[in-house]
């Protein structure tokens, strides 16, 4: 059960990525982007003075989720209109995004193992040269439907990994080869949060 949740947390962060502030809201620090089109949408109906409020409850690091969630309902209440419709639907909307996530999650963990076992055994066909092996990995991947899946196929295949020096014995620090250095700037095998067409980055 322990290690169920370890991986289940660990597939959320491929998915969702860094985006989450420190009030673990993901955004609810009415900051998500640059001007007034990455407002949180029931503040660009609010004052000045209300948003402030709301900030000083969300950014409150004594309050629990709870307490948060209970105090920011009401600041919603306290103003009505339109600003406390945006805000329920707002709730509304996270609630979803939160069930659909976790869904993703648990069907990502069901098709893990089988995943990695084709993946590993590519990897482990000592009758393949590296040209045919590297085509195979990219076509394995390319016909992936579901990115999120490819994702993190490729993200747990580097778990327990660690990079290997000139002597091929382990490193204990610093940025290692190629590779490794590409894990460190990019994230996983290359899983920056773009558009990017990832099967054609297979490189291990």
């Amino acid at each position: 059960m322990n290690q169920l949740v370890v991986l289940s947390c660990l597939i959320g962060f491929v998915i969702c990525g860094p985006g989450w502030n420190k009030s673990g809201m993901g955004g609810m620090d009415g900051k998500r982007g640059k001007g007034h089109k990455g407002m949180l949408p029931f503040l660009q109906n609010a004052t000045d003075q209300q948003k402030n409020d709301f900030m000083n409850i969300v950014r409150n690091q004594t309050l629990t989720k709870a307490d948060i969630k209970t105090q920011t309902e009401q600041w919603a209440a306290n103003i009505g209109g339109t600003v406390q419709s945006s805000f329920t639907e707002f709730e509304a909307n996270m609630t979803r995004w939160k069930q659909e996530s976790r869904q993703n999650q648990t069907n990502i963990i069901n098709q893990l193992p089988a995943q990695l076992q084709t993946l590993q055994a590519i990897q482990d066909d000592m009758s393949l040269t590296k040209a045919q092996e590297r085509d195979q990995i990219m076509q394995f991947f390319g016909n992936m439907t579901d990115r999120n899946l490819a994702r993190a196929v490729k993200f747990m295949s580097m778990v327990g990994m660690r990079p290997m020096g000139p002597r091929g014995s382990p490193m204990k620090g610093g940025k290692g080869d190629m590779k490794w250095g590409m894990m460190n700037k990019r994230g996983p095998m290359g899983m920056e949060n773009n558009d990017k067409d990832e099967s054609a980055d297979p490189e291990f």
